[in-house]
């Protein structure tokens, strides 16, 4: 029976789709936890005879769940990877080939890439060799990918940590529109190393509620997990650090489909 030409991609799409609706989720769940946390309120400075802002958060040990979300989000990125080399190589297989080496090569020094991508078998398929050169999957090529890479390794052995969380404040914003809007270009409040724990007001116009209170609303803000120190990504928030992945591991998926728009498989490697 003859073979069939079509995109042998969907697989690794499928894996980074999920991904990314697992980012969003963790990313709902985190900031659903965070918001009420979040303690916001003024006093007067003994000093300056200036308001101050005070944040704070009640909380106490992040859920366990966010680790394992954080887990799950890495290894199925990385997968992508795995799947993109595995629908390339799969159909030039042979009975005496070990189908476990068959893999995205990764490696510590740049002179072994060659070595490793000989043994995942890409050097069976035209000019793949010269794509993964030019990703540089190693430590001074591709930093960032690299800490994917150990990041899902990790997540095989340990649960994923994250260190704390902190939010940031972009923006002041009037409710009723009177005043333009302040911009506080993102300052990070927390309790973490760099991160502030109080701000001097003097005249931005906050809006206290009648029993002297700050109303969270008037702030645009955003909440965030930061990664464990033991981390590839240690004290980067992680929301944006997964995205920033999913995009550069979209972008590898891309170029492997520029360069190979269409496969002949047969019928033993193709899934509908």
């Amino acid at each position: 029976m003859p073979g069939r030409r079509s995109s042998i991609f969907a697989s690794a799409h499928a894996k980074l789709q999920w991904a990314e609706r697992h980012i969003d989720q963790l990313q709902t769940a985190s900031t659903a936890y965070l918001s009420p946390l979040l303690m916001l309120d003024v006093e007067q400075d003994s000093t300056t005879n200036r308001l101050v802002m005070r944040i704070r958060y009640r909380g106490q040990r992040l859920p366990t769940e966010f680790g394992l979300m954080i887990g799950d989000i890495a290894t199925n990125l990385r997968a992508v990877l795995d799947h993109i080399v595995w629908r390339l190589v799969s159909p030039k297989l042979t009975p005496d080939d070990r189908k476990e080496d068959v893999g995205f090569p990764f490696v510590r020094e740049r002179t072994k890439l060659k070595k490793q991508i000989k043994r995942a078998l890409l050097d069976r398929v035209g000019k793949a060799d010269e794509l993964i050169e030019s990703i540089a999957p190693y430590p001074g090529g591709n930093d960032d990918l690299y800490a994917l890479h150990t990041l899902s390794n990790g997540d095989k052995h340990r649960l994923c940590t994250v260190v704390s969380d902190f939010v940031e404040l972009h923006r002041i914003v009037d409710p009723k529109g009177r005043r333009k809007p302040v911009d506080l270009n993102g300052l990070r409040f927390g309790t973490g190393p760099g991160l502030l724990n109080k701000l001097h007001l003097g005249g931005m116009g906050i809006t206290l509620s009648h029993n002297g209170t700050i109303d969270p609303a008037q702030f645009e803000k955003t909440f965030h997990l930061a990664f464990a120190d033991e981390t590839p990504y240690a004290r980067e928030p992680v929301i944006p650090t997964l995205k920033r992945q999913a995009e550069q591991v979209r972008g590898i998926l891309e170029k492997f489909e520029d360069r190979y728009p269409t496969v002949q498989l047969s019928d033993a490697y193709y899934d509908d």
